[in-house]
C-alpha cells in the first residue's frame, strides 16, 4: 500500500481572530465583582471627565448617573467608549481641564455598565476641544445598547449600539424622558437592572467614592469641588450615602472650635475676645475665653487687634490604628494629605494658598514645630501650659479645619483708634492675603485654640496612663464591663444579653488568673533581683581573689604551677559569664548593637559549656542592627538561649546550633535552630511561664552546664519585650529539631 505526501497549498491564507460576545459579561464579573464597585466605576469616570457634580437617581429598575464634564463627541464616543480595554487612560496621568490624577480604570466603565443592567443608554455632549463654553454646534449623541442582545450576537466586533446625534438624538431623548445634559456632560441610564439595591449596598459604594469629595460644599467655579448625590424614592438611601460620605468628618480624636470678636473693655481700649472650645472624642470637653492682647501672653502682649470677627473649626485625626465607619486606614491618609490642613475661606470662597498642599499647609507652622519638637507655646498664658504639652501638637496632614472670614468687611469696620490700621487684606491675585499684622495675628488667633487642644491632649494622655496602670493591677477592672451591661439590659435582647454576660465572666476570671500570674512573676523578679545583686558582689569579689592566686601561683615552679594556672584560666572564663551582665558599663551601654558581634561574643564568653557547641552564622546579615537596649539586656536574652540549646544538645554525638536572619515586609526575625530533643510547638508557650521545663536533666549532666531550673525563658521573654521584642517557637527547618524566633519591627531598629 503506497502513501501519498500531503497537497499544500501554494499561497498562505490569513486568517483573523474572532472574540465571543460572551467575554463581554465574563470580563464585567472578573474585572468589576461587585454591584457597587461597578457603579463606583461610573462615578469615577465622571470625576475623571473634570465633572464638578454627579447626582445618581434611582427609579424603578432604573439608575442614572448624570455628570456636568467634558462629555465627548461623536467621534470620541465612538472610538473611545465603544472601544473595550482602550488605553487612553493608561496614557493619560491627568485630566484636562482640572489636572486631577485619573482614577478610573480603563475600558471597565462600559464593562460596569453591562454588569449592571440588560439595556444601557449613553447621552452626552462634548465640548469639541473648547473647555470654556459650549460652542454652536456642539451636539447631543444618544446611544442605545441592548446587552443581552449583544451577548448572543456571538462576535463581539459584530455588536452594534444605536447612535443618535443632533435632531434626532433630541427627539430620542425626548421619547424616554432621560436627562440629557444642556452644557458638557454625559448621563448613563441603565434600565432592567441586574441586582437590587439596599441601604448595605449603598453604604458600601459611599466607601468606594467618599475620597473624591471635599470635605466642605466647595463654590461652582472651584477646581476641587466634586458633590456627588443620591436621589431615591427610598428616602433612608438618600441618608445613608450621605451619613457614609460625610463619615471622615466624624471620626476625629479631636476638634477645636474658636469664635473671635472685636470689642471694647471697660477702659474704651480695643480688646479682642477669642472663645475656645476644645472636644475629645471620649466626651470630655473644656472651654477658655482669651482676651487678647494680654499680658500674660508673652507673644502678643501690646499689639492693637487687627482683626474684627472670625470663626474657626478644626478637627484632628489619629489614625495610626484601624478607623472606624468603614474607613481604610490608608484612603483616611490620602485624603488629609490632599484635603487636609487648616483652609482659610474668605466670604464663602477658599483661599487655595491657604490650606491643603504643603505650601499652604504652613501658614500656620504646625510641621515646623513638630519636627523641632517644641515643648513650649508662646501663645498661651502659664498657667494653662503643662510640661511638654506642645509635644502632642497635630502634624498638618492630620487636620481638617476651616477659617471663615469676610476680608471686605474687615475693609468697612476698621476704627478709627485703631493705629496704624493693617485689617485683613486678600491680595490681587485672589488666592491668598496679604502678609501683614492682621494676617499674623490670625494666624496666631488659630495657633492659640489648636495649642490649647495640645495641652488638653497632653494632660488627657497622663491622666490615661495614671489610669491605666491602676486598672492593670487593681482588682476590679472589669467592674464599668458589667456595669454598662446593667444599664442597658433593658435594651438588649436576652440571648444577647445571657452571652455577653457570659462572655464578661470569663474574661473577669481570666484577668483574675492574670493578676495571681503577675504577682508570682513579682515575686520571683524580686528573687531573681536579689540573686542578681548577689552575683554583682560575688563578681567583683572574685575578680580580687583571682588576682590574688595568680599571683601566689607565678611564684609555683614545675607541674604543679602550670596545673594551677590551667586551672585558674578556666576560673576566669567561667567569671566571664557575669562580665556583662553584671559590670555597670553593661548595664549602662544603650544603643543599637549589631546583632552578629554581640551574638558571637556572647558565644565565646560561654566558653566553659560550649566546648563541643557548634555555631554556624553563616546565614546571619551582617549589618543588621538589633533595636536599642543595653549590652547586658541583650547578653542576657543570648546567653539564656545558648545555654537551652547547650542543655538540649547534650546527649547528640555532633551537637549542632544554626543562626539566620529573615525579614518579611517591616518586620526582622533572628532564626535560632538546634539539633537537640526538640520542643513540641503546639504546646511550647507553656514554657515561658516559671518552673516550666521541656527538657528533665540527668543530675550528673546538668551539673556539666546551666539552667534547669525553668526560669531561662520566662526571663529571655521578660527581657525581650523590654527591647520591643516578641520571642516564639517555630516549626525548625528540615535537619533540626528546634527553632526560636526573635522578631522585631523595623521601625525599631532606628
Amino acid at each position: 500500500m503506497s502513501s501519498r505526501a500531503p497537497v499544500l497549498s501554494a499561497a498562505p491564507r490569513r486568517i483573523k481572530f474572532a472574540v465571543d460576545s460572551a467575554l463581554l459579561r465574563e470580563l464585567g464579573q472578573r474585572l468589576v465583582g461587585n454591584q457597587y464597585v461597578a457603579l463606583a466605576e461610573l462615578v469615577k469616570n465622571a470625576y475623571d471627565a473634570d465633572a464638578t457634580e454627579v447626582e445618581l437617581l434611582f427609579e424603578s429598575d432604573q439608575i442614572s448617573v448624570v455628570d456636568n464634564g467634558h462629555g465627548m463627541t461623536e467621534h470620541e464616543f465612538e472610538t473611545l467608549w465603544m472601544r473595550v480595554g482602550s488605553p487612553h487612560k493608561a496614557r493619560l496621568e491627568y485630566s484636562p481641564r482640572y489636572r486631577r490624577p485619573l482614577t478610573g480604570s480603563k475600558g471597565v466603565g462600559r464593562l460596569a455598565a453591562q454588569f449592571l443592567a440588560q439595556e444601557v443608554q449613553v447621552l452626552t455632549r462634548g465640548h469639541g476641544g473648547d473647555m470654556e463654553r459650549l460652542a454652536p454646534d456642539a451636539a447631543l449623541c444618544v446611544a442605545d445598547l441592548d446587552w443581552e442582545k449583544a451577548v448572543s450576537e456571538g462576535n463581539l466586533t459584530e455588536v452594534e449600539a444605536e447612535l443618535r446625534t443632533g435632531a434626532s438624538a433630541d427627539e430620542r431623548a425626548r421619547e424616554v424622558a432621560a436627562l440629557a445634559p444642556q452644557g458638557f456632560g454625559t448621563t448613563v441610564v441603565m434600565r432592567k437592572l441586574r441586582q437590587e439595591w439596599d441601604s448595605q449596598q449603598i453604604t458600601r459604594l459611599a466607601r468606594e467614592i467618599w475620597a473624591l469629595r471635599p470635605p466642605v460644599d466647595l463654590p461652582e467655579g472651584d477646581p476641587g469641588r466634586f458633590d456627588v448625590s443620591i436621589t431615591a424614592d427610598a428616602h433612608e438611601l438618600e441618608r445613608d450615602f450621605e451619613k457614609q460620605m460625610a463619615a471622615i468628618l466624624e471620626i476625629w480624636t479631636g476638634r477645636v472650635t474658636g469664635t473671635y470678636r472685636r470689642t471694647t473693655n471697660e477702659n474704651g481700649a480695643l480688646v479682642g475676645e477669642l472663645d475656645v472650645r476644645v472636644y475629645l472624642s471620649d466626651g470630655e470637653r473644656v472651654r477658655h475665653v482669651f482676651t487678647v492682647p494680654d499680658p500674660a501672653i508673652e507673644d502678643w502682649a501690646e499689639a492693637s487687634p487687627q482683626i474684627d470677627q472670625l470663626e474657626y473649626d478644626i478637627r484632628i485625626f489619629d489614625l495610626s490604628r484601624r478607623q472606624p465607619r468603614g474607613i481604610r486606614v490608608e484612603d483616611a491618609r490620602k485624603y488629609l494629605r490632599r484635603f487636609g490642613g487648616v483652609n482659610i475661606f474668605d466670604a464663602g470662597f477658599r483661599l487655595p494658598h491657604h490650606g491643603a498642599g504643603a505650601e499652604g499647609n504652613e501658614w500656620l507652622g504646625l510641621d515646623q514645630d513638630h519636627a523641632t519638637r517644641r515643648e513650649r507655646s508662646s501663645l498661651l498664658p502659664e498657667d494653662l501650659r503643662v510640661n511638654a504639652g506642645l509635644t502632642h501638637l497635630p502634624v498638618s496632614s492630620r487636620v481638617y479645619g476651616t477659617v471663615d472670614i469676610n476680608t471686605s468687611e474687615e475693609q468697612r469696620r476698621v476704627p478709627d483708634s485703631l493705629a496704624p490700621p493693617e485689617p485683613l487684606t486678600i491680595q490681587v491675585t485672589r488666592d491668598r492675603l496679604v502678609t501683614n499684622a492682621g494676617f499674623e495675628q490670625l494666624r496666631k488667633l488659630v495657633r492659640i485654640g489648636i495649642d490649647y487642644y495640645a495641652q488638653q491632649a497632653a494632660t488627657r494622655q497622663f491622666s490615661l496612663r495614671e489610669r491605666r496602670m491602676v486598672d492593670l493591677t487593681g482588682p476590679n477592672r472589669w467592674e464599668p464591663v458589667s456595669k454598662t451591661l446593667e444599664e442597658f439590659e433593658p435594651l438588649l435582647p436576652e440571648r444577647a444579653l445571657v452571652a455577653l454576660t457570659r462572655q464578661v465572666a470569663l474574661a473577669e476570671d481570666r484577668g483574675r488568673d492574670e493578676e495571681r500570674r503577675a504577682a508570682q512573676r513579682i515575686a520571683l523578679l524580686g528573687g531573681l533581683a536579689s540573686a542578681g545583686m548577689v552575683a554583682v558582689s560575688l563578681e567583683h569579689e572574685l575578680h580580687r581573689q583571682l588576682g590574688q592566686v595568680r599571683a601566689i601561683a607565678e611564684n609555683v615552679p614545675g607541674p604543679d604551677g602550670e596545673r594551677i594556672r590551667e586551672l585558674l584560666d578556666v576560673t576566669v572564663q567561667t567569671r566571664n559569664l557575669l562580665g556583662g551582665l553584671a559590670s555597670d558599663s553593661g548595664r549602662q551601654d544603650t544603643r543599637r548593637f549589631r546583632l552578629l558581634p554581640l551574638l558571637t561574643q556572647t558565644f565565646d564568653q560561654l566558653g566553659p559549656i560550649v566546648r563541643r557547641l557548634d555555631l554556624d552564622v553563616d546565614d546571619v546579615q551582617p549589618d543588621i542592627r538589633l533595636p536599642v537596649g543595653s549590652y547586658s539586656a541583650w547578653s542576657a536574652i543570648f546567653h539564656n538561649l545558648i545555654v537551652n540549646a547547650v542543655n538540649a544538645t547534650m546527649s547528640i554525638d555532633t551537637p549542632k546550633m544554626r543562626a539566620s536572619t529573615e525579614t518579611h515586609g517591616a518586620r526582622r526575625a533572628l532564626s535560632l535552630e538546634d539539633n537537640g530533643i526538640g520542643v513540641d510547638v503546639s504546646d511550647s508557650e507553656r514554657l515561658f511561664q516559671p518552673f516550666e521545663r521541656a527538657l528533665a536533666l540527668d543530675p550528673s549532666k546538668a551539673a556539666l552546664g546551666f539552667g534547669g531550673s525553668g526560669l531561662g525563658l520566662m526571663i529571655v521573654r521578660t527581657v525581650a519585650e523590654s527591647v520591643n521584642c516578641t520571642v516564639r517557637f517555630a516549626q525548625p527547618s528540615t535537619g533540626w529539631s528546634t527553632r526560636v524566633l526573635l522578631e522585631w519591627e523595623r521601625s525599631d531598629e532606628s
